[in-house]
């Protein structure tokens, strides 16, 4: 975005986003998961956004005691009412407010944000749903968008086939892996985030900034 916006060079960082310090005090523990393997899309119901594929993906996966469960509204909403009611393993709970939602997630297996990498405008934005997924210490698997620097990478799953096949088999390994593992993938991408990415960390990036730039 800088070369196309920042036409005179004038000083600069990338803050993709922050987490709120205070979700530390909130736990992510094995003991308090569902019973089922639940895996869960928070966010716009949008064909763009990937979430046909996602869906048609899981059906395919056909994974034992497992349950896709989304939130949100857009254009995909009324298909999806419909595929549910067919497939009782999809589940679709309509718009519910943030607090409700983060409590899904930390009870949760898995966190997928099924965005297509070749979209144009994910060069220039992070997805803010990586963060608030993150930050719970489920897991999260996600494509591998251009916005989300590399240093995310080791603390998420990604998905690199991102055809309805690809991301099926993608579903099926990782909901292979044993709740302990998928826990400990979970924890290690909160602290990641806690630690390098939490609001007083990325403020202070911006007035160092200006502290730099005004000696």
């Amino acid at each position: 975005m800088n070369n196309i916006i920042n036409k005179k060079s004038k000083p600069y960082i990338v803050i993709e986003g922050q987490v709120d310090l205070t979700m530390e005090q909130l736990n992510n523990l094995v003991e308090n998961k569902y019973s089922k393997k639940i895996c869960i899309y928070a966010g716009g119901l949008k064909k763009k956004y990937g979430l046909n594929i996602l869906v048609e993906a899981f059906i395919k996966a056909n994974i034992e005691n497992a349950e896709l469960h989304l939130y949100g509204n857009g254009d995909y909403e009324e298909e999806l009412v419909e595929i549910c009611k067919k497939y009782f393993n999809i589940k679709y709970f309509g718009v519910k407010l943030n607090d409700y939602i983060v409590k899904e997630e930390i009870k949760a297996t898995l966190l997928i944000n099924p965005r297509p990498s070749n979209e144009e405008y994910t060069k220039y934005s992070f997805p803010s749903k990586n963060m608030e997924y993150m930050v719970s210490g489920t897991p999260i698997l996600t494509t591998k968008l251009s916005g989300m620097p590399k240093d995310y990478y080791p603390y998420v799953y990604i998905i690199e086939d991102e055809t309805v096949s690809g991301l099926s088999k993608t579903l099926e390994n990782i909901l292979s892996k044993s709740v302990y593992e998928l826990n400990a993938k979970g924890k290690s991408a909160k602290e990641f985030v806690l630690r390098e990415k939490n609001n007083n960390v990325q403020t202070r990036k911006i007035l160092e900034m200006i502290r730099n730039e005004s000696n």
